[in-house]
């Protein structure tokens, strides 16, 4: 099952890509993130991870609708 996270300062959805790959599924943009980095500014969503697994067309949406988990926090 793929991880899905949630970037704590801008509440943008990523999806674990494996290594230290990780994708924006607003923006589409992807990259490394050292773990180092990622333990500090993401977090694991287990909502939307299960949510994704049991029907795939939510990570579809997000990306076309340009979704966030709200608003950017200060």
């Amino acid at each position: 099952m793929t991880a899905f996270v949630r970037n704590i300062k801008t509440n943008d959805f990523y999806k674990h890509l494996g290594e230290d790959v990780y994708l924006n599924l607003r923006t589409g943009e992807q990259g490394n993130v050292p773990e180092e980095k990622a333990q500090k500014i993401f977090r694991f969503n287990v909502d939307l991870t299960i949510m994704i697994f049991n029907n795939p067309e939510i990570e579809n949406l997000i990306t076309k609708l340009k979704l966030s988990n709200g608003t950017e926090q200060q």
